[in-house]
Formats: C-alpha cells, structure tokens, sequence
C-alpha cells in the first residue's frame, strides 16, 4: 500500500471520529436554549450613572422554567436602580432578575443603571449570566458581556471572552474542538486536491 492511500486513510479515520466521538463521550451535550445580549450607549467616565439594557430570548420550540439572569457588579460600579422586576443582592453585590417562565421563542427585557466610580480606560466589562431549567430538569446557561472602551459595545460571548481572559481563540468545548477539526480536516483535503491537479 502506497504513501498516498495510507494518508487518505488516515485522513478518512478522523473525520469519522469527528463526527462518533461527541456521541460516545458526551452524548447530553446540550447547546444553550438561551440568547443573551447586554449593551450600554453610555460614555464610561466617573461620577456619572450608566444606564444598560439586556434582552433574553427563548431560542428552543419548548418552554424552560426558573428562568433567572444574574449582573454581578464589577468594582468601579455602584447599584443605582433596576427595572423589569430586577433587584439588589446585598449579600454578593449584583443584580437579580427573576423572570420565572419563558415560553418557546419569547423574549424579555431587563434593564438597569449604575454610577461609574472611578475611570475605567479602555479595560472595562460587565456581564449578564443566565440560567433556567429546560426539559426533563435539564441545566443551562449563557452569558452575555458589555464592553466598556469609551463607548459600551456588545460583542459575542466568544469575542468577549477571548479578549478579557477566558480560553482566548481556543475552543471551550468538546463541540468546538470538532468543528475544528472538521475544518482543519476538509482544509487540508482541499489542499491536497490542488497540489495533485497541478501539473508536474
């Protein structure tokens, strides 16, 4: 057996791995039934109140219970008021929204204001976690975060988090590290593609 089959075979072998191993290993893995956003339009400067504004949807076709979403206060930042039923955790300075029930597709708002401190640069963030209850007391969240550099900017949970620490551009679950296999697999499979076509 030539070089050229036995790598072709080998090639074929991970890309069939790619797509058994997630049910093998982790077959609940569920993707988050949630989308989560937070934003602010409001310049970061000290001594002056930021208002931000979130919105929860209900991303599955079914309705998931003990719907909460929780803002922990970030140091720079005191609790001014909260809107849309939201209140103050004294015990570990954030903001509760108990929001109970989410029927399939709904979406709520929550809202809330706080007083910047001190100056926060271009270094800032502050995030929103959720939480809920899905199907047969299946556990789920999602996070979104704020950007705080001169202007608040949402981004996406992944750009957030490859910017303030968390696993940078690496991927963060067994899922992720399959699409990037897959990826890597069929891009070099291209590449092979080219490099016999062309001519010797």
């Amino acid at each position: 057996m030539n070089k050229k089959i036995l790598i072709n075979k080998a090639f074929l072998a991970v890309g069939i791995l790619a797509f058994f191993v997630p049910a093998l290993v982790s077959a609940n893995y569920i993707l988050s039934r949630v989308d989560i956003t937070l934003e602010t339009n409001d310049r970061v400067e000290r001594g002056e109140e930021m208002f931000f504004e979130g919105v929860i949807r209900n991303t599955s076709s079914q309705t998931l219970e003990d719907v909460l979403v929780r803002v922990p206060i970030e140091d720079g930042f005191e609790f001014v008021d909260a809107n849309n039923g939201g209140k103050y955790s004294y015990s570990d300075n954030s903001i509760i929204f108990e929001i109970e029930n989410l029927s399939a597709k709904e979406s709520e708002e929550f809202s809330f204001t706080l007083l910047s401190t001190k100056d926060l640069g271009r270094n800032g963030s502050l995030e929103a976690k959720a939480v809920y209850t899905g199907p047969n007391e299946e556990q789920g969240d999602a996070t979104a975060f704020a950007i705080l550099e001169g202007r608040g900017i949402r981004m996406s949970d992944q750009a957030a988090l490859a910017l303030y620490g968390g696993n940078s551009f690496l991927p963060d679950s067994l899922l992720d590290w399959v699409i990037l296999i897959l990826i890597i697999y069929f891009g070099i499979l291209i590449w092979k593609r080219i490099k016999d076509e062309q001519p010797a």
